[in-house]
């Protein structure tokens, strides 16, 4: 009989220990399930934390950069400007010079053109010697103009004068 015990205990105790087991593979399993996710909810806070951490050295690095390109395209504009302004100074004194030169070749050709004339040597030296016996022994400021005719304060250069206003 105590066999008879022994083998209704034995089945008996198989049942308790294996749903003790299970309870505790369920346990274990809940636990390790539990421990993973806080371990992959860390991991994943971590890689967002560090992801945020490189978006902003990005975006400072990208400021960085975007002061340093306008700086440099202001300084490239001021150099621009510099530039045309020294050039445009140049080219102003070179056409005042051009203009100079022409305008002295131009003189110096109607000059030798009317003092080739005798006609005009003739007029210019009676005017001079008229002039020079005309003073009185006083300093006066004197106008001359050649040839006569063209002066405004003679007659005819007076009446030409009139024509001209009232073309």
């Amino acid at each position: 009989m105590a066999k008879e015990q022994l083998k209704e205990q034995a089945p008996k105790a198989a049942p308790l220990e294996s749903a003790g087991v299970e309870d505790l593979i369920g346990r274990l399993r809940d636990q390790g399930t539990a421990q993973g996710r806080s371990q992959a909810d860390a991991l994943v806070s971590a890689a967002q934390l560090q992801a945020s951490n490189i978006i902003a050295a990005a975006n400072r690095d990208g400021e960085t950069v975007s002061a340093k390109a306008k700086q440099e395209a202001g300084k490239l504009k001021a150099a621009g400007e510099d530039a045309v302004r020294l050039a445009l100074r140049d080219t102003i004194l070179a056409l005042e010079s051009d203009l100079l030169k022409e305008f002295e070749n131009r003189l110096r050709h109607l000059v030798k053109a009317v003092l080739v004339d005798p006609a005009f040597l003739q007029q210019l030296i009676l005017g001079v010697a008229s002039e020079g016996s005309a003073r009185d022994g006083r300093q006066k400021k004197r106008r001359f103009c050649f040839p006569p005719s063209s002066c405004p304060w003679t007659i005819s250069g007076a009446n030409r004068k009139r024509r001209n206003r009232a073309r």
